[in-house]
């Protein structure tokens, strides 16, 4: 044997200006010294001896990357002359296109690796049996690590032909693992943008149907394994908004999300309760916002015996149709009143009291008289300052201001901003109103209306603890808060990193403990209101949807297929819709609730039959991503290793990532590895005061463990935590 020549890469390297074409071989016998690897099939080899022979710098290190990124240029020279001089081998078009896919873990190297030139790379070699897993493998790396306009990019160039791939090798675990978590990280980005929706063109393009109906084929595969549902589950939620019409052709899709709703993960469900959400935003319904008085007058009257049993059982003065009735025919009297004594400011303390009392206290009529002429109706001045009956609050909120009731002034004037769509105007008003009066809940309702859901959920909390309410007031809030802290709960948990390990990234197990604390301060809320509020109330057919789909959400162990455990909420809701038909006159609304939460009761069951095996033997479990099975696949661990150096981090660039990583002795892994969240660790995220559940609370300095919103609700919680904050001090 002749003797072992010593490394000639750098000075091979160097000759990268020669035209004479590359083979595998020739390289191979200049690396004599690292063994046999003439022959060599596995990947980490392969491409540790191209790193050597063209000089590229170790980029598992942090010196490495920053070698390589001063000598970007030259590196890469050297790479693509070698890739166009391979005539085809294989082996150095695979090797550098995983030389560029590690680099594409770093951000500013990916932005300079990253073009349609590395995707054409990648896209020659994918028919090439040997390569397949490999482009996969690299195509998987820069998705998982790369930006948004990335993502999308290959996910035009690249969805049509990675379903093709499923299709023709559905046998194919790695490839079918791999192909759904690429899939998974680029196409929903595309289909969950909410501010920039795709072009019907490039829905088009990806073919969501057949993509959706090659991932649901995958999931169903004996092979699946807790990767691939954990990546399928984020990819199919976030594909209903978008392409809701994908999942009317491919209904299996949608019944996995609702089989979903059983899994023993917080996370999942909520992804799946998401995703259900928003496959029906479309095509949903406004809810009833104005009650037309004739029809609630008559439906009154002729009220259903059933219905009226169920209001005389809870108390027929309390009932919303009574107060609403009741309150109506005080209004019309005191406008009367004022006709003729022109007292505004008895009648603005009139309207206070009414507004306290329900919804819709303030008619929108006017002063009318018939034309002499005509005979018809016309408005008509009577000396007011006002003609129609709305436009009255302004004025009698001025005069109440004027004898000092400024509280009620202020209640005044915010109804009647709201009633004409200034709703921020109003919530200004009302924080203004608050420094003065803290106690009084309406100004903290009047906050509550704002789009923003944090600040609403506060309002609503902190409202719910004032002592200056009504039964009106108080329900409105409840009403709201089960809102607010329903969407943040699930916002919350989807852009958490669902994949982070507690131990691994501890944003994500914050933020995933946040979420389930707004989805319990959720489900305790609407409890609340489905037991206490009137049975009439036109917002219970909403909080029931909501209770419904929190059934699903929080409970443990999960719903049964028989819906034993939530049947009296489905009564409750049936009767709740026999209220709105009859007092009302019209049929419940199909809102974007109300259609998932049918959506959920009707598909359940057999979802749950049909789907449940695999929930059950891959949900809720962390997974190791595609292990090699033989020596071509080991370049998982090339891709995803990386050694700390004199106890530095991975390097000024960050790696970005939302998955963690299972080390083994001698591998590292992508996993989808979901944090665990304790009952106990949602008190770290409620207020101790109000249980406004929130990331951004302070905690108390004597104990460290009372934690509160504000300075205010610390002031007034302090009078029943001081016993225990003194004994743990």
């Amino acid at each position: 044997m002749a003797p072992k020549k010593k490394g000639k890469s750098k000075s091979k390297a160097k000759s990268g200006g020669s035209s004479r074409q590359l083979d595998w071989a020739s390289i191979a016998r200049d690396h004599e010294d690292l063994g046999d690897i003439d022959n060599a099939l596995v990947w980490s080899v392969i491409v540790n001896v191209l790193c050597a022979h063209f000089d590229v710098p170790d980029l598992h290190t942090r010196r490495g990357l920053k070698k390589a990124h001063s000598d970007f240029p030259d590196i890469s020279k050297r790479l693509n002359d070698a890739y166009d001089k391979s005539a085809g081998d294989w082996k150095i078009a695979g090797g550098i296109v995983a030389i560029y896919a590690r680099m594409c873990t770093d951000a500013i190297l990916r932005n300079k690796v990253f073009g349609q030139s590395y995707l054409n790379k990648c896209m020659s070699l994918v028919d090439v049996e040997p390569c397949r897993h490999l482009v996969l493998r690299a195509l998987s790396t820069v998705t998982h690590h790369g930006g948004v306009e990335i993502r999308t990019e290959i996910a035009k160039s690249t969805t049509s032909k990675l379903t093709d791939l499923m299709a023709a090798f559905p046998e194919d675990r790695v490839l079918n693992e791999l192909a759904v978590s690429i899939l998974t990280h680029c196409v929903s980005c595309l289909l969950s943008d909410m501010k920039r929706p795709p072009s019907s063109a490039t829905l088009k393009l990806l073919d969501v149907p057949r993509m959706l109906k090659q991932v649901v084929a995958t999931l169903y595969k004996p092979f699946s394994t807790s990767l691939i549902l954990d990546h399928a589950v984020d990819l199919l939620a976030q594909g209903t908004l978008h392409a809701p019409d994908a999942y009317k052709a491919v209904p299996s899709a949608l019944e996995f999300l609702v089989a979903g709703l059983n899994s023993t993960d917080w996370i999942f469900r909520a992804t799946c309760v998401g995703g259900i959400v928003r496959r029906f935003q479309r095509e949903a319904e406004p809810d009833q916002r104005h009650l037309d008085p004739n029809k609630l007058a008559a439906g009154i009257k002729n009220i259903p015996p059933h219905l009226r049993d169920i209001t005389m059982d809870y108390g027929l003065f309390r009932s919303d149709t009574y107060l609403i009735g009741s309150c109506t025919a005080a209004f019309t009297k005191a406008m009367m009143q004022v006709a003729q004594d022109h007292d505004i400011l008895a009648l603005g303390r009139k309207l206070v009291e009414l507004l306290q009392l329900t919804e819709f206290s303030i008619a929108n009529g006017a002063f009318q008289s018939p034309n002499a002429r005509t005979g018809r109706m016309e408005f008509m001045d009577i000396g007011l300052p006002f003609v129609m009956w709305a436009d009255a609050l302004p004025h009698c909120a001025k005069a109440l201001r004027a004898a000092g009731d400024l509280d009620s002034a202020d209640m005044l004037d915010i109804k009647y901003k709201v009633m004409n769509n200034k709703v921020p105007e109003g919530a200004d008003l009302a924080r203004r109103a608050l420094e003065r009066s803290p106690q009084r809940a309406y100004f903290q309702y009047a906050i509550s209306l704002v789009a923003n859901r944090e600040v609403g959920l506060r309002a609503c909390k902190k409202g719910l603890k004032c002592k200056q309410t009504s039964p009106f007031v108080r329900f409105q809030l409840l009403q709201r808060a089960v809102e607010h802290a329903g969407d943040l709960g699930i916002m919350t948990l989807q852009e958490a990193p669902a994949a982070a390990g507690a131990h691994h990234d501890p944003d994500g197990a914050r933020r995933s403990s946040e979420g389930i604390a707004f989805l319990m301060s959720a489900a305790e809320d609407a409890k609340t209101f489905v037991e206490e509020a009137p049975p009439d109330n036109r917002h219970m057919k909403s909080v029931l949807y909501w209770r419904i789909l929190l059934a699903f959400l929080v409970r443990d162990p999960p719903i049964s297929s028989s819906l034993n455990e939530i049947k009296p909420l489905i009564r409750q809701l049936k009767i709740s819709d026999d209220f709105s038909e009859a007092i009302y006159g019209v049929p419940s609304p199909k809102t974007n609730m109300r259609l998932a939460q049918q959506a959920v009761l009707r598909l359940y069951p057999a979802a749950l039959e049909d789907w449940g095996h695999v929930i059950t033997h891959t949900g809720g479990a962390s997974s190791c991503a595609v292990q090699p099975e033989n020596a071509a696949d080991d370049l998982a661990a090339w891709l995803d290793g990386m050694s700390i150096e004199d106890g530095d981090g991975v390097g000024e660039h960050a790696h970005e990532s939302g998955h963690a990583h299972a080390h083994g002795d001698d591998h590292e892994h992508e996993t989808h590895e979901r944090p665990e969240v304790k009952k106990s660790d949602l008190e770290l995220y409620r207020c101790s005061y109000c249980r406004n559940p929130s990331a951004v609370l302070r905690k108390c300095a004597g104990c460290s463990k009372a934690r509160y919103c504000d300075a205010e609700c610390q002031k007034l919680g302090w009078s029943a935590h001081k016993k225990t904050c003194k004994a743990s001090a």
